[in-house]
C-alpha cells in the first residue's frame, strides 16, 4: 500500500508541476493582451449563457450525432471526474468511498454508465472523421486544415482513460474493494474476468491499473494544455465573456486603453484596427484558444464554399499560432509596460525585468 501511494503521489507532484507550468504561461500570455471593455456586465445572463451552451450543450447539440457525441464526452468526463477522486482516494485507503455519496448506488450506475457512453462518444467520433476524412474530401471535409494527427491522439487518450478506469475498478469488484454494493454494473462485469486470479494478483491488478488512470488522466492534461483541446478549459471563459445579449450586434467602438476613440480629437498614438497580434484583447486571446478547429464555420462559409481562399477556421488557427509564436515578445513588452520609468536604486533588481 505504501508503494502504491508513493508511486502515485510522484506521478501527481511531476506531471500537475508541468501542467501548472503551461497553465501559468498561458495565462500570462492571455494577460498580455489589450483591455476589453464590457466583458463581465450583467452576470445573470451570462451564467445563464454557461448553463445552456457549456452545461445544456445547446449550440453543439443543432448538429444532431457530433452534439450527441459531445455530450456523452463531455458529461462522461465531468461524472468520471468522481472516480479520479475514487482513485486517489485509493491510493491510501483500499475500500476507499467518497463521503455521504461515495456507496450510493445511483452514484456507482452513473459513473459506469457514463464511462460506456464516452466510448460510444468516440467511437461517433471516430466515424465522423473517417467519413469527412480531408485526405480524401478535400475542401470539401469540414475538417480540411486541421490538425487530424492532434485529435486521433485525443481519441485514443479519452479510450485509454475510460479502460484503464474500468480496469481499476474491475479489480475493485473482485478483491470486494468497490464502494458500491450494487449499481457499478460494467466494473462488476469486468470484474468477473479476473474471478480465477488470487487475491495477491488482483492486488497487483488494482495498482497498476490506479497508476495507469492517474498517469493517463494527468497526461492526457498536459497534452490538453499544449493541444487544440484547450478550448476544454477556454471555452466557458470564452462562453462568459461573449457579447450579450447578442454577439451580432451592432459594431463596438474603437477603443484605446479601455477608453472609446474620440475620432474628433484622437490620441496621437491610438492605433486603428489589427496590425499585430499585439493589438488584440485577452478576449480576442480566449478566442484564438477556443477554436477546437470543428470546421463548422468553414462548412458555413461562402467564401469558402465558392472555392475562395477565405476560410474563417483557418484564419482563426493562423491567429492562434502566431499568439504562440510571439508570446516571448507579448512578454517581454507585458513587462516593459509594467516596469517602464521605474528607477532602480544602486544595487536593486527589478524582478523580472532581467
Amino acid at each position: 500500500m505504501l508503494l502504491r501511494a508513493v508511486v502515485g503521489v510522484i506521478l501527481t507532484v511531476v506531471l500537475l508541476g508541468l501542467a501548472a507550468k503551461r497553465g501559468l504561461f498561458l495565462f500570462t500570455l492571455v494577460g498580455s493582451g489589450k483591455a476589453a471593455v464590457g466583458r463581465t456586465k450583467n452576470a445573470p445572463r451570462r451564467v445563464e449563457a454557461e448553463a445552456t451552451e457549456v452545461l445544456g450543450q445547446r449550440k453543439l447539440l443543432k448538429w444532431a450525432i457530433p452534439g450527441v457525441a459531445h455530450v456523452f464526452a463531455f458529461w462522461g468526463f465531468l461524472v468520471l471526474g468522481l472516480t479520479i477522486l475514487e482513485a486517489y482516494g485509493a491510493l491510501f485507503v483500499a475500500d476507499f468511498a467518497i463521503p455521504v455519496v461515495g456507496s450510493w448506488a445511483i452514484v456507482g450506475f452513473l459513473e459506469d454508465l457514463f464511462g460506456v457512453l464516452v466510448l460510444v462518444g468516440i467511437g461517433l467520433f471516430a466515424i465522423i472523421r473517417l467519413t469527412n476524412n480531408p485526405a480524401k474530401e478535400g475542401r470539401a471535409s469540414r475538417f480540411f486544415g486541421s490538425h487530424t494527427r492532434g485529435a486521433w491522439l485525443i481519441l485514443f487518450m479519452i479510450f485509454n482513460v475510460v479502460w484503464t478506469l474500468f480496469l481499476y475498478r474491475g479489480a475493485q469488484a473482485a478483491l470486494g474493494n468497490l464502494p458500491f454494493e450494487s449499481g457499478a454494473f460494467f466494473s462488476d462485469w469486468v470484474g468477473t474476468w479476473f474471478s480465477g486470479l488470487s487475491e495477491e494478483t488482483l492486488v497487483i491488478v488494482e495498482t497498476v491499473g490506479i497508476w495507469l488512470q492517474i498517469g493517463v488522466v494527468l497526461v492526457f492534461l498536459l497534452i490538453v494544455l499544449h493541444s487544440k483541446h484547450l478550448h476544454i478549459a477556454t471555452a466557458p471563459v470564452n462562453v462568459y465573456t461573449s457579447r450579450r445579449p447578442d454577439a451580432l450586434g451592432p459594431l463596438l467602438p474603437i477603443y484605446y486603453k479601455g477608453a472609446p476613440v474620440n475620432f474628433e480629437d484622437p490620441p496621437d498614438d491610438a492605433s486603428f484596427g489589427k496590425g499585430h497580434i499585439s493589438d488584440f484583447t485577452w478576449k480576442n486571446y480566449i478566442d484564438f484558444m477556443a477554436c477546437t478547429e470543428c470546421g463548422r464555420c468553414q462548412s458555413q462559409c461562402p467564401a469558402w464554399n465558392t472555392g475562395k481562399p477565405l476560410s474563417p477556421k483557418l484564419l482563426i488557427m493562423d491567429l492562434r499560432e502566431n499568439l504562440f509564436a510571439s508570446a516571448p515578445y507579448l512578454e517581454a513588452g507585458r513587462l516593459f509596460d509594467k516596469y517602464q520609468g521605474k528607477q532602480a536604486e544602486p544595487g536593486e533588481l527589478i524582478p523580472e525585468a532581467l
